[in-house]
């Protein structure tokens, strides 16, 4: 959590995660959401969930 809120002291907006369903709890406990998942994406069983965390909840 301190890489992210590092990242938006430092003026980014957003961070987007390009992530599977193995470690999709764990980016949506530091505020990450998903905006999308993909089944199989990296492979057969792993699917892509793209998560994001907006620098403030709302902003667009």
């Amino acid at each position: 959590d301190r890489c992210t809120a590092r990242l938006l002291e430092l003026g980014a907006e957003r961070i987007v995660a390009a992530t599977s369903q193995l470690a999709g709890g764990f980016f949506a406990k530091l505020g990450f959401v998903t905006l999308r998942t993909e089944q199989d994406y990296w492979g057969k069983g792993l699917d892509l969930w793209l998560m994001e965390k907006k620098a403030k909840p709302g902003a667009d």
